[in-house]
């Protein structure tokens, strides 16, 4: 093995010494989320996490299995349309480990793959910036501390972020920091533009959010490259690369785009605690050490710290000026705090260089290499062959380290667009890591582990007594194995089994159909105050969960909220500005049959006391629940009482014809304003307003409250079947309207009848057209464009990337004379 490595030119030794610490790295982080963990077949919780849980399953069960990327869901919010208005790439990758390996054990994988990515991504960004080593080492490192940085914990990126449910975020956040990467190079190319494309559709398809760090990247970095390279010949591959993975991402972002009317805004209130936010006390070491990145960087012409310093002013321009509105301001913190750490990263390998060449200079004149030995790049780059136009080598070194083929031509036989004295002073500095040595490349390496270390790591273990340093204990490995040891690894964990296989067995009984459960935070003992969204997952598919994870995917998701405060003694009322009304189950039941929910389940006292006497509740099981006490929760305390919900069938005939709302679209502002009123009055339920509806149907002003009744004997209905994404069922007479209790979304079509048509709170109305009648979630024209322009795009960056694989072969290839 000596031997080997004693036989590598000096550049590939650097690239040794360079893996050797990033395989360290991504030890330390695998170690500190605990393998054994990891791959034990337990199901994952905590905070968000243990609800996003069931989604890949879902997907895979529900969506994929039709041959479909996105689909409808009946799990939650009387179903909702499914990876439509969230992010289906971690959910496809869930799929595809599912088919190697099980599935509680491919979801963790999927949870933590972007955080492992996370560290190597940052090592090529600072290689194809064509920074001396060992810069690119030093950020790597650096994207360590970023990981278990605790100065936000749910905004993205970072591992309690992940932990707290982001780590779809984290996924596309490595993603992107490898699109940034691949548009540095200075000379673009088909292939670069191509694959660029493909990984920046992945990044998107993870989160969106990141995406449009990484665009706002791009064109920051073509700004740059007019600056520092005085051209603008990058700018056709830059715009192609974005325009080529918008059209891959169409099947999706197309629907997404033109389908937002139908989600939901939650209002979430903006932070205004900007200093303690963007300057947090554990953030100080990273910002003084970004600021000298900073420095460094524009005195070195280094082109991607300046980069990073334009994004890191950006990200804090959007956290303190972005407005109330569905996008939440704070989720610009992650890229704010990933420029600090990338930029000290910066820091830490020039101020290792800065240091090296002082020592160079004092040392002794015996110990200093012997003249005529070239740069590790130069010897390399001689023994590629790489000549200029007179036939002589010269070295790769004065122009950065690895660089291309045409970059070295560009700069050896420089074109007339660009000026020869701006390349002096870009390319001053260049040369200086090839001299740093293995054993100087090592030392400035382990000088960036210690500072993560000291900064970040330390907290990470249990505090020592004999330490000078006292550093404060991260949560960060509690919350690991909080989440890791999944629902099983609780002490409270038997009731909550039990209770699932009580809803198990009242579905046999009694049925499948969705739940309402009581919310109490004392629910977090189970593992997640929303352990209970994943009832279908529990029930195979039976028992839905009126409340789930994706709150913005649904326009149900208001008059949910509603009913979880009337029928809850400790409600969340997560979504800002509806009329709450507080504790009234008689209320609650009766809206619970307005959208045919089948079953409640509650358990605190003055709960059980109104749903005893409520007539339209019948009690059919009990189950230990739990019931704080002394600041501890105990299975020995209050009950679940489960309830079927009487008179609440999924298909009810209606007496009067729906009136349409004039004025009205289905943006949440338009149509959930309108209705509300409606909602909160069930003595105005006999007409239902409508969105839309036939020519027939009565108009009238949004304004209105008097909805004029045009009764219609009704028809009888008989023969429901209910399945995923479809429900059948057969009338006596045609011609009269039949309210379909699920959620609406213009996805939705029918067979033997007029409609669907909206109408409130967020419901169907048929009018059928033949004795049976199926209504369906299907495709529409917008969903067949999307999906035709990924085929054809996918298809042709494959083929992009594979002709730029085929020619960089051939032009590589020795010839013969």
């Amino acid at each position: 093995m000596r031997q080997r490595i004693n036989s590598l030119s000096a550049a590939g030794k650097a690239k040794l010494i360079d893996w050797a610490f990033i395989v360290l790295a991504l030890v330390f982080v695998i170690w500190q989320l605990h393998p054994s963990l990891i791959f034990s077949n337990t199901t994952t919780t905590g905070g968000d996490t243990g609800a996003h849980f069931i989604v890949p399953w879902l997907a895979e069960h529900q969506v994929f299995n039709h041959f479909r990327l996105t689909g409808w869901s009946s799990a939650w919010y009387d179903g909702f349309p499914l990876l439509g208005f969230y992010f289906p790439l971690p959910s496809m990758l869930v799929a595809l480990l599912n088919v190697f390996i099980t599935y509680n054990v491919a979801f963790k994988l999927i949870t933590i793959i972007g955080s492992l990515i996370f560290v190597p991504a940052l090592y090529v960004l600072g290689k194809k910036f064509d920074l001396p080593r060992p810069i690119p080492l030093c950020m790597a490192l650096v994207g360590v501390g970023y990981l278990f940085n605790t100065s936000y914990t749910i905004d993205g990126g970072n591992i309690a972020s992940t932990l707290a449910g982001e780590y779809s975020f984290s996924l596309s956040l490595s993603l992107g920091i490898v699109v940034v990467a691949l548009a540095a190079k200075r000379g673009m190319t088909k292939r670069d533009m191509a694959l660029g494309a493909l990984i920046f559709a992945l990044a998107t398809l993870a989160h969106i959010l990141p995406s449009f760090w990484v665009g706002f990247a791009l064109i920051v970095l073509l700004v740059l490259k007019r600056i520092y390279y005085r051209s603008w010949s990058d700018v056709a591959y830059t715009v192609g690369l974005v325009v080529l993975a918008a059209l891959i991402t169409a099947f999706w972002a197309i629907p997404f785009a033109y389908r937002i009317a139908y989600s939901t805004s939650m209002g979430w209130s903006k932070v205004t605690t900007y200093g303690s936010s963007l300057f947090p006390h554990s953030l100080l070491p990273w910002l003084v050490m970004s600021v000298l990145g900073f420095i460094f960087s524009v005195w070195k012409k280094q082109l991607l710290g300046v980069l990073l310093a334009a994004m890191g002013a950006m990200s804090a321009a959007a956290f303190i000026f972005l407005p109330n509105s569905a996008v939440y301001n704070a989720r610009a913190l992650p890229f704010w705090v990933l420029s600090l750490y990338t930029l000290s990263g910066i820091f830490l390998g020039d101020f290792g260089l800065l240091l090296a060449g002082a020592y160079r200079r004092v040392r002794p004149k015996s110990t200093e290499e012997p003249q005529g030995v070239e740069s590790a790049e130069a010897v390399e780059t001689q023994g590629d062959g790489l000549t200029d136009t007179d036939g002589y080598s010269k070295p790769a070194s004065l122009i950065g380290l690895e660089l291309g083929e045409d970059e070295v031509a560009e700069i050896l036989n420089p074109s007339p667009s660009l000026k020869p004295t701006r390349r002096p002073a870009l390319l001053a500095f260049q040369g200086e890591g090839d001299r740093i040595g293995a054993r100087g490349h090592v030392l400035v390496g382990a000088l960036a582990c210690v500072v993560v270390f000291l900064i970040s790591a330390l907290g990470l273990f249990p505090p020592q007594s004999w330490l000078p340093i006292k550093p404060v204990e991260s949560f960060v490995p509690s919350w690991i194995s909080w989440n890791y040891t999944g629902y099983e690894g609780k002490p409270d964990y038997p009731a909550y089994r039990q209770l699932m296989l009580t809803m198990q067995s009242v579905s046999k009984q009694y049925g499948c159909g969705p739940a309402m459960w009581e919310y109490n935070s004392t629910e977090n003992s189970y593992g997640t105050p929303m352990a209970l969204m994943l009832l279908p997952y529990w029930t195979n598919g039976c028992v839905g969960s009126m409340e789930g994870l994706f709150f913005e995917s649904s326009a149900t998701t208001p008059f949910h909220f509603m009913n979880q405060s009337e029928l809850s003694a400790n409600p969340s009322e997560a979504m800002a500005g509806l009329p709450y009304k507080g504790l009234n189950v008689a209320l609650g039941v009766q809206h619970l049959q307005l959208l045919g929910v089948q079953y409640y389940m509650a358990f605190s006292p003055s709960v059980v006391a109104q749903a005893n006497k409520d007539p339209q509740l019948q009690k059919i099981a009990t189950v230990p629940a739990l019931q704080p006490s002394a600041g501890q929760n105990s299975v020995l305390g209050w009950t679940w009482n489960i309830y079927k919900v009487k008179n609440s069938p999924r298909v009810q005939p209606l007496s009067s014809w729906p009136v349409v709302l004039s004025g009205v679209n289905p943006s949440q502002a338009s149509w959930v304003n309108t209705v509300l009123p409606w909602y909160d009055n069930p003595g105005q339920w006999s007409v239902m307003p409508a969105q839309s509806g036939p020519p027939s149907w009565v108009r009238v002003s949004a304004a209105s409250n008097n909805y004029p009744a045009n009764p219609v004997v009704p028809t009888q209905v008989s023969d429901i079947s209910e399945r995923n994404s479809s429900i059948s069922f057969d009338v006596s007479q045609v011609g009269k309207p039949v309210l379909v209790k699920i959620s609406y979304f213009p996805n939705w079509q029918t067979k033997g009848a007029q409609g669907p048509f909206r109408v409130a709170p967020n419901l169907m109305v048929v009018v059928p057209t033949s004795r049976h009648v199926v209504v369906y979630y299907g495709m529409t024209p917008i969903d067949y464009i999307g999906y035709g322009l990924s085929i054809i795009s996918f298809v042709g960056v494959i083929v992009l990337i594979w002709n730029g694989r085929a020619r960089r072969s051939k032009e590589l290839e020795p010839s013969v004379d």
